[in-house]
């Protein structure tokens, strides 16, 4: 695996995409880590507050098994979820809250992805809490007891062997229906143009989106930020 570890940097992706500039034939899969980052960020104008020891990085995307690429942020959160369980976490305990966070007994998030476009490739930025939970908000990744929390170093290998082995749409829908926190079947509620809404999970589109029921009608959402299940899923209509 091809990359650079940093002790600090402003940002791991600003970092990764002034390498991009500075050399076009970077390969794929190239990544950034950092111990600390001054600069983190989240999706929209979310900050990404970063602590020694926990996850920071970059990976350079140049193709996407998976298309079309507004299925990356979703692709990218379920093989950071994969690696977790092979690394030995609690999947018991760790939920894919759409479109691409990952959280702990549906409250506390504990990781992070920011996808963007540079020219034809994207950059994938990953912020996992591994030891330490920077935010009263948000939580550390639960490993089971006997085993202890691995590098970030360690994570990020193992989610890059992840995303060169998944590559099947059929596979990624699966394991996140899975693992989703947002079981079909369920009621939740989401923010559109300041107003709160609530719906029931249908399951995912052919661009990644999900799919809900509000007052009769088939809505899709793309970005909203989902806050809450209402009602969870009654027993057969999860997945």
């Amino acid at each position: 695996m091809n990359g650079e570890k940093h002790v600090e940097l402003v940002s791991t992706q600003i970092t990764l995409k002034e390498r991009l500039e500075l050399d076009s034939k970077l390969p794929d899969f190239y990544y950034v880590i950092s111990e600390r980052q001054f600069s983190g960020r989240g999706r929209g104008d979310h900050e990404w507050v970063s602590s020694t020891g926990n996850l920071h990085a970059s990976i350079l995307l140049r193709t996407l098994p998976i298309e079309p690429p507004t299925w990356a942020p979703l692709w990218v959160s379920v093989c950071t979820h994969r690696a977790l369980v092979k690394l030995g976490a609690d999947d018991t305990r760790i939920s894919l809250k759409w479109p691409n966070d990952l959280w702990i007994d549906g409250s506390f998030k504990v990781a992070g992805v920011l996808c963007e476009k540079k020219g034809a490739e994207i950059i994938a930025g990953i912020g996992l809490n591994l030891v330490q939970s920077p935010l009263v908000s948000s939580g550390v990744v639960p490993f089971r007891e006997d085993q202890v929390a691995p590098e970030a170093i360690t994570v990020l290998e193992a989610i890059i062997e992840e995303m060169a082995s998944l590559k099947s749409l059929e596979q990624l829908i699966a394991h996140y229906e899975r693992h989703s926190l947002f079981k079909n079947g369920a009621t939740i509620s989401w923010r559109s143009n300041g107003k709160v809404l609530e719906g029931v999970v249908l399951g995912l589109g052919e661009y990644g989106e999900m799919l809900v029921e509000s007052e009769g009608r088939k809505i899709p959402l793309y970005s909203e930020e989902v806050s809450k299940v209402i009602q969870p899923a009654t027993t057969g209509q999860s997945t």
